[in-house]
């Protein structure tokens, strides 16, 4: 029944953009579970830092080892390998007692979240370029950012209404992710090399691929933080271990991300880039208020800040990377794009914990966004010299 598709048609944008999506709410369904695991298993806020870098090195290391496929038959085989290790992450995340099955589940789920954001993403963007689909930039952040906001969400709310919900929360994910699996597998993937031969590698252009990167991971990196440490920060100002309340926050801050984007999403890149980074600093702000006058209220506002930068700031990137390919190719490009994202996001979190078990959390905090506030600054800057020499010439 399934032979009749081949993954080179909308049905393959769909069935990627679902499989990218699964993968990434994969990866976050964690996010309200850290301090249950945390009270039975017992680790410190270091131990959640270690967690979160595994994911980062799972992500890293698909990355760079990955990135470089072309061939049709063998992105498609890599596609099914990132669905086979989420598989095995749930299955982990279901069954985990000790700290090192959280640790090799997220590395398992990093390495699946590396290779769908290289390969899958570019995938479904060379695709989306061959069939003239002018949406792809925007399906795919929308389907990142909403597994970054329903993952949390759904299994912060299991969690308080079930005493299995770890099974139920992870076993509904690796159901879903079979049946992707199983539909990629018995898909065709005829017409996929066609669309390479249309487009030849683009000129590299390293400065431009670090500019467009480093607008994106500063934004990337604060919303890290409230995937990270938000559950206990939130705990800590409400006084409540409630796991649906620690999973609402992240997908507030995605789930308003994604409707800023549909709003926006008529802009140009240009107007885009500026916005995202204007509402990744005064989300910045917000947080050292919050956390200075241990304000939920400012905690949510600048979740909401911060998500609708980092939604617009992916949807530029990627804009940006399907225009100009500043590495010559798609998975080269929106492999380094995501690549920078991550690796911003593990040094500054390893950095957020070792500083909070020294100096305190507000300590910690501060040297964190100034970290990722000094990227964004630096590539910011580059952008607005480069987009004014533009302007100039045009004249």
């Amino acid at each position: 029944m399934f032979s009749q598709h081949t993954l080179f048609s909308r049905f393959g944008i769909v069935i990627q953009s679902i499989s990218l999506f699964l993968v990434f709410a994969t990866a976050n369904a964690t996010v309200p579970l850290y301090p249950e695991w945390q009270h039975k298993i017992g680790f410190s806020h270091v131990g959640i830092s270690v967690i979160f870098i595994a994911y980062h090195i799972g992500v890293i290391f698909a990355l760079l080892t990955f990135r470089k496929a072309t061939q049709p038959q063998t992105i498609k085989k890599l596609l099914l390998v990132g669905l086979g290790s989420a598989m095995l992450a749930a299955i982990g995340f279901a069954s985990a007692n000790i700290i090192e099955w959280l640790v090799i589940s997220r590395m398992f789920v990093g390495i699946a979240s590396g290779i769908f954001a290289s390969l899958g993403v570019a995938q479904i963007l060379r695709i989306g370029n061959y069939l003239n689909v002018s949406y792809t930039p925007l399906l795919v952040t929308v389907a990142t950012v909403l597994g970054f906001g329903v993952g949390p969400l759904y299994s912060g709310i299991t969690a308080d209404l079930s005493t299995h919900h770890l099974l139920i929360i992870f076993g509904l994910f690796f159901g879903a992710m079979l049946i992707c699996s199983l539909l990629i597998v018995t898909a065709s993937s005829d017409g996929v090399a066609a669309s390479s031969a249309t487009q030849p590698p683009a000129p590299v252009n390293l400065a431009k691929a670090l500019m467009v990167t480093g607008m994106f991971a500063g934004p990337f990196a604060l919303s890290g933080l409230f995937l990270s440490l938000g559950p206990s920060m939130i705990s800590r100002l409400m006084d409540n271990d409630s796991r649906a309340l620690a999973g609402t926050i992240p997908f507030l801050l995605f789930g308003f991300g994604v409707c800023v984007q549909f709003v926006l999403k008529k802009l140009s890149y240009r107007r885009m880039v500026i916005y995202s980074q204007l509402l990744s600093y005064a989300g910045a702000i917000v947080i050292i208020a919050a956390e200075s006058l241990h304000s939920l209220v400012l905690m949510m506002l600048s979740a909401l800040l911060i998500g609708s930068g980092q939604s617009l700031s992916q949807l530029a990137g990627l804009t940006m990377i399907k225009l100009w390919r500043p590495l010559g190719t798609l998975e080269k490009s929106s492999g380094f794009l995501f690549f920078g994202g991550y690796a911003v996001a593990a040094c500054s979190i390893m950095m957020l914990g070792e500083v909070s078990a020294h100096f305190g959390l507000m300590s910690a905090t501060i040297v964190f966004l100034l970290i990722c506030l000094s990227i964004m600054t630096i590539a910011f800057a580059r952008f607005i010299q480069d987009t004014a020499r533009n302007s100039a010439c045009s004249l």
